[in-house]
Protein backbone atom coordinates (compact mmCIF):
# COMPACT_ATOMS: atom_id res chain seq x y z
CA UNK A 1 0.00 0.00 0.00
CA UNK A 2 2.79 2.56 0.66
CA UNK A 3 4.63 1.58 -2.63
CA UNK A 4 0.93 2.19 -4.16
CA UNK A 5 0.76 5.66 -2.58
CA UNK A 6 4.04 6.77 -3.07
CA UNK A 7 3.46 5.86 -7.03
CA UNK A 8 0.27 8.12 -7.20
CA UNK A 9 2.04 11.19 -5.39
CA UNK A 10 4.83 10.93 -8.22
CA UNK A 11 2.17 10.85 -10.85
CA UNK A 12 0.70 13.84 -9.02
CA UNK A 13 4.12 15.40 -8.93
CA UNK A 14 4.72 14.98 -12.61
CA UNK A 15 1.37 16.20 -13.28
CA UNK A 16 1.79 19.46 -11.72
CA UNK A 17 5.56 19.97 -12.73
CA UNK A 18 4.64 19.55 -16.54
CA UNK A 19 1.14 21.84 -16.24
CA UNK A 20 3.19 24.52 -14.40
CA UNK A 21 5.90 24.20 -16.83
CA UNK A 22 3.35 24.67 -20.11
CA UNK A 23 1.38 27.16 -18.44
CA UNK A 24 4.26 29.09 -17.50
CA UNK A 25 6.63 29.19 -19.96
CA UNK A 26 3.17 29.35 -23.29
CA UNK A 27 3.28 32.87 -25.19
CA UNK A 28 0.49 33.87 -27.16
CA UNK A 29 2.59 34.75 -29.53
CA UNK A 30 3.94 31.13 -30.22
CA UNK A 31 0.61 30.14 -30.86
CA UNK A 32 0.01 29.92 -34.58
CA UNK A 33 -3.81 31.33 -34.50
CA UNK A 34 -2.58 34.58 -33.02
CA UNK A 35 -0.25 36.58 -34.93
CA UNK A 36 -1.58 39.49 -34.39
CA UNK A 37 -1.92 42.14 -31.65
CA UNK A 38 -4.48 43.76 -29.53
CA UNK A 39 -5.28 47.00 -29.75
CA UNK A 40 -6.25 49.61 -27.04
CA UNK A 41 -9.87 51.59 -27.68
CA UNK A 42 -9.69 53.66 -24.61
CA UNK A 43 -10.58 57.10 -26.11
CA UNK A 44 -13.35 58.87 -28.10
CA UNK A 45 -15.70 57.41 -25.46
CA UNK A 46 -19.08 59.69 -24.49
CA UNK A 47 -20.79 59.10 -21.58
CA UNK A 48 -24.54 59.44 -21.64
CA UNK A 49 -26.91 59.16 -18.68
CA UNK A 50 -30.96 58.63 -18.38
CA UNK A 51 -31.16 62.15 -17.72
CA UNK A 52 -29.87 62.56 -21.58
CA UNK A 53 -26.79 64.66 -19.76
CA UNK A 54 -23.67 63.83 -22.07
CA UNK A 55 -19.77 63.22 -20.63
CA UNK A 56 -16.99 62.98 -22.70
CA UNK A 57 -14.18 60.41 -20.88
CA UNK A 58 -10.74 61.24 -21.74
CA UNK A 59 -9.75 57.19 -21.19
CA UNK A 60 -10.92 54.71 -20.43
CA UNK A 61 -10.77 52.89 -17.37
CA UNK A 62 -13.66 55.11 -15.99
CA UNK A 63 -15.32 54.79 -12.48
CA UNK A 64 -18.12 57.62 -11.91
CA UNK A 65 -21.10 57.48 -9.53
CA UNK A 66 -24.91 56.08 -10.59
CA UNK A 67 -27.90 54.99 -8.96
CA UNK A 68 -29.00 51.35 -8.46
CA UNK A 69 -30.78 50.40 -11.63
CA UNK A 70 -29.93 53.19 -13.54
CA UNK A 71 -29.06 52.85 -17.14
CA UNK A 72 -25.78 54.57 -18.66
CA UNK A 73 -24.98 54.12 -22.38
CA UNK A 74 -21.10 54.49 -23.47
CA UNK A 75 -21.05 55.42 -27.28
CA UNK A 76 -18.18 56.02 -30.02
CA UNK A 77 -17.72 55.52 -33.65
CA UNK A 78 -15.81 52.36 -34.52
CA UNK A 79 -12.87 53.22 -36.72
CA UNK A 80 -13.11 50.80 -40.24
CA UNK A 81 -9.90 49.18 -39.62
CA UNK A 82 -11.77 47.42 -36.56
CA UNK A 83 -14.95 46.28 -38.67
CA UNK A 84 -14.51 42.26 -38.25
CA UNK A 85 -12.83 41.95 -35.32
CA UNK A 86 -13.71 41.33 -32.03
CA UNK A 87 -14.34 43.98 -28.57
CA UNK A 88 -13.27 42.52 -25.27
CA UNK A 89 -13.57 43.48 -21.48
CA UNK A 90 -14.70 42.48 -18.65
CA UNK A 91 -17.67 43.45 -16.94
CA UNK A 92 -18.73 42.62 -12.93
CA UNK A 93 -22.16 42.73 -11.89
CA UNK A 94 -23.80 44.10 -14.61
CA UNK A 95 -26.23 43.71 -17.46
CA UNK A 96 -24.96 44.24 -21.00
CA UNK A 97 -26.49 45.17 -24.56
CA UNK A 98 -24.33 46.23 -27.05
CA UNK A 99 -25.47 47.54 -30.81
CA UNK A 100 -23.72 49.02 -33.95
CA UNK A 101 -25.61 51.29 -36.06
CA UNK A 102 -28.55 49.95 -34.05
CA UNK A 103 -28.37 46.14 -34.33
CA UNK A 104 -27.87 44.33 -31.50
CA UNK A 105 -24.77 42.14 -31.64
CA UNK A 106 -24.36 41.03 -27.89
CA UNK A 107 -26.20 40.83 -24.69
CA UNK A 108 -25.61 39.47 -21.23
CA UNK A 109 -27.57 38.92 -18.00
CA UNK A 110 -30.79 40.40 -19.91
CA UNK A 111 -32.54 37.18 -20.37
CA UNK A 112 -30.88 34.82 -17.77
CA UNK A 113 -33.14 33.11 -15.22
CA UNK A 114 -30.87 33.22 -11.46
CA UNK A 115 -31.53 31.17 -8.48
CA UNK A 116 -29.18 33.01 -6.43
CA UNK A 117 -27.81 36.65 -6.32
CA UNK A 118 -29.53 39.98 -7.97
CA UNK A 119 -26.84 40.00 -11.03
CA UNK A 120 -25.91 37.87 -13.55
CA UNK A 121 -22.10 38.14 -12.23
CA UNK A 122 -19.05 38.87 -14.21
CA UNK A 123 -17.81 38.03 -17.76
CA UNK A 124 -15.26 38.59 -20.04
CA UNK A 125 -16.84 40.02 -23.05
CA UNK A 126 -15.91 39.02 -26.61
CA UNK A 127 -18.23 40.94 -28.70
CA UNK A 128 -17.89 40.49 -32.48
CA UNK A 129 -17.89 43.79 -34.71
CA UNK A 130 -19.87 43.18 -37.91
CA UNK A 131 -17.77 43.14 -40.82
CA UNK A 132 -19.51 45.66 -42.90
CA UNK A 133 -20.81 48.41 -40.59
CA UNK A 134 -23.00 51.65 -42.00
CA UNK A 135 -21.34 54.64 -39.35
CA UNK A 136 -19.73 52.26 -37.21
CA UNK A 137 -21.98 53.54 -34.17
CA UNK A 138 -21.17 51.49 -31.17
CA UNK A 139 -23.41 51.93 -28.02
CA UNK A 140 -22.63 49.81 -24.94
CA UNK A 141 -25.94 50.07 -22.14
CA UNK A 142 -25.18 48.80 -19.32
CA UNK A 143 -27.19 48.77 -15.62
CA UNK A 144 -26.73 46.95 -12.08
CA UNK A 145 -28.86 46.85 -9.05
CA UNK A 146 -25.43 47.89 -6.90
CA UNK A 147 -24.90 52.10 -6.60
CA UNK A 148 -21.74 52.98 -8.83
CA UNK A 149 -21.33 49.88 -10.89
CA UNK A 150 -23.10 50.66 -13.89
CA UNK A 151 -20.60 53.31 -14.29
CA UNK A 152 -17.43 51.63 -13.54
CA UNK A 153 -16.34 50.40 -16.81
CA UNK A 154 -13.01 48.67 -17.71
CA UNK A 155 -10.25 49.10 -20.66
CA UNK A 156 -11.52 47.85 -24.33
CA UNK A 157 -9.51 45.91 -26.21
CA UNK A 158 -10.20 45.40 -30.22
CA UNK A 159 -8.39 42.11 -31.96
CA UNK A 160 -9.01 38.93 -33.90
CA UNK A 161 -11.26 36.75 -31.81
CA UNK A 162 -8.61 34.36 -31.59
CA UNK A 163 -6.28 36.83 -30.44
CA UNK A 164 -8.05 37.90 -27.73
CA UNK A 165 -9.61 35.04 -26.57
CA UNK A 166 -5.62 33.72 -26.68
CA UNK A 167 -4.80 36.62 -24.41
CA UNK A 168 -7.27 36.37 -22.03
CA UNK A 169 -6.21 32.90 -21.24
CA UNK A 170 -2.54 33.86 -20.78
CA UNK A 171 -3.52 36.80 -18.53
CA UNK A 172 -5.56 34.20 -16.28
CA UNK A 173 -2.65 30.97 -16.98
CA UNK A 174 -1.83 30.99 -12.96
CA UNK A 175 -5.37 31.11 -12.10
CA UNK A 176 -5.99 27.82 -14.51
CA UNK A 177 -2.96 26.26 -12.81
CA UNK A 178 -4.77 26.94 -9.44
CA UNK A 179 -7.31 25.34 -11.10
CA UNK A 180 -6.22 22.15 -12.33
CA UNK A 181 -3.83 21.70 -9.49
CA UNK A 182 -7.22 21.86 -7.04
CA UNK A 183 -9.07 18.58 -9.66
CA UNK A 184 -5.81 16.75 -9.63
CA UNK A 185 -5.35 17.46 -5.94
CA UNK A 186 -9.27 15.83 -5.62
CA UNK A 187 -9.30 12.92 -8.18
CA UNK A 188 -6.26 11.99 -5.90
CA UNK A 189 -7.76 11.65 -2.64
CA UNK A 190 -10.55 10.43 -4.34
CA UNK A 191 -8.92 7.46 -5.64
CA UNK A 192 -6.82 7.23 -2.41
CA UNK A 193 -10.11 7.03 -0.29
CA UNK A 194 -11.28 4.13 -2.59
CA UNK A 195 -7.82 1.98 -2.22
CA UNK A 196 -7.99 2.79 1.73
CA UNK A 197 -11.33 1.66 1.95
CA UNK A 198 -11.51 -1.62 -0.59
CA UNK A 199 -8.21 -2.13 1.53
CA UNK A 200 -10.70 -2.10 4.37
CA UNK A 201 -8.43 0.48 6.01
CA UNK A 202 -9.79 3.63 7.64
CA UNK A 203 -9.93 6.84 5.25
CA UNK A 204 -9.17 9.04 7.95
CA UNK A 205 -11.69 11.99 6.20
CA UNK A 206 -10.00 11.15 2.58
CA UNK A 207 -13.16 10.64 0.62
CA UNK A 208 -14.77 13.82 2.58
CA UNK A 209 -11.48 16.26 2.09
CA UNK A 210 -12.10 14.86 -2.02
CA UNK A 211 -15.38 15.74 -2.15
CA UNK A 212 -15.25 19.02 -0.91
CA UNK A 213 -12.62 19.66 -3.25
Amino acid sequence: MKKYNKFIWAIFFIQLVVVAIVLGTAKVDDVTLAKDKMQAFNTGWVLVREDGSEEELQKLPYNSTSRPNEKVIIQNTIPEEYWGQTLSFLSADKTLKITVDGEVIYTFGLNDERLFGRTPGSVMVFADIPKECEAGALQIEMSSPYANYATYITEISVARRDVAILNFIEQEAFDVILSVIILIVAVILLILAIVQKMSRKRIGGVQYLGDYL
